[in-house]
């Protein structure tokens, strides 16, 4: 009887659809790995993945791979995402490794030209040795600074090939160097996943137009719940922050309204220090905050003459009392107290409540 009356056809068939699409998207992300990987594979062959590049792309299928074994009940959705990520990836690896190649493949011609030479005794012992000592420089430096734009790395280029041409001397070795160096081409090998890319774009636009036509009450709570999240989390930090600013400017009563308001302005800013810096002086001390009023004290009133109940009204104004009475008391002889040493006091206050 339960099974029947909490039996839904309709939801039923959508969580039936749902696994059919979730596994043909597994069957393809699965597919678009293994391609990947051939197609890396093949770069790597013909010279056009420095060992960097190569890694890096390895390690990314492993991610791929291991998310796709880690998260069996995936949906569709998040398939198809992980997909597209991984092919924006391997773009920007690919993009990445492409004037790190440039410079590494000049490297090697260098290496096997240099090699030949001295195979053939075109070129000394001494002059090999010499010649790798640059060579070795700038691997080195290959290797330390393997984001270089295109320019910087053609800059050591020629320093390298200058270098070498006064090692080498001979103008035959020199031209036959400069020659293997020349046919050194720019591959831009972001170009080899484009057609997966495009797929994988008309897929996403075609997921997204069927969205909208189609009305899926799982995915708007789902799209509802994350930009809840998020607003809640920054309707938190702002919390915290008002209640900064508001610890700090309740503090600074006895003070001129401007140094209130600078007084909210840093503990709306630096809130954490000043959050912490009141809970441990409880602690520590059993001093608990002051609040005169909810938010800044700006406005003072005596009870007795004036009303300000309402909480709109308490968020800026204070109530009189003995405890600030004296703290101004105290805070007046203090200004007064320094008029000997010719700084007016009050009027330094003054100026810094009128914000000049």
């Amino acid at each position: 009887m339960v099974a029947k009356a909490t039996y839904d056809p309709e939801l039923e068939k959508q969580l039936a659809e749902e696994k059919k699409k979730a596994r043909e998207a597994r069957g393809k992300f699965r597919e678009t790995l293994e391609s990947l990987r051939k197609k890396d594979k093949e770069l790597i062959v013909q010279n056009k993945l420095t060992p960097l590049g190569s890694s890096q792309s390895a390690a990314l299928f492993k991610t791929m791979n291991d998310w796709l074994a880690a998260n069996p009940d995936a949906t569709s959705d998040e398939i198809i995402d992980k997909s597209q990520e991984t092919l924006d990836k391997l773009s920007n690896i690919y993009s990445e490794d492409n004037n790190r190649l440039y410079f590494y493949n000049i490297l090697k011609v260098n290496d096997y030209f240099l090699t030949t030479f001295k195979t053939n005794n075109s070129i000394s012992e001494e002059t090999y040795k010499k010649s790798k000592e640059v060579l070795d420089k700038e691997q080195t430096f290959l290797e330390k600074n393997p984001n270089e734009s295109l320019q910087v790395y053609k800059d050591h280029i020629d320093s390298m090939s200058k270098e070498l041409g006064d090692i080498l001397k001979d103008p035959e070795v020199q031209k036959r160097l400069q020659t293997a160096r020349d046919g050194v081409k720019f591959e831009d090998n972001s170009k080899a996943i484009e057609k997966k890319k495009a797929e994988a774009d008309n897929l996403a636009k075609a997921k997204e137009t069927k969205e909208k036509a189609e009305f899926n009450p799982t995915r708007l709570f789902k799209k509802a719940g994350s930009g809840m999240v998020t607003a809640f989390f920054i309707a938190i930090l702002l919390a915290f922050a008002i209640l900064g600013g508001s610890l700090a400017a309740n503090e600074a009563v006895v003070r001129p309204t401007g140094f209130k308001i600078l007084y909210f302005i840093y503990g709306f800013i630096f809130f954490p220090v000043v959050i912490t810096y009141f809970i441990g002086r409880y602690f520590l001390y059993g001093k608990s905050p002051y609040f005169a009023s909810y938010f800044i004290p700006l406005y003072e009133y005596n009870p007795l003459e004036i009303k300000r109940d309402s909480f709109l009204q308490k968020l800026v104004w204070y109530q009189a009392n003995p405890v600030v009475q004296q703290a101004q008391k105290t805070f007046q002889e203090a200004a007064d107290s320094v008029k000997d040493l010719g700084i007016d006091f009050k009027s330094v206050a003054a100026k810094i409540a009128e914000g000049k």
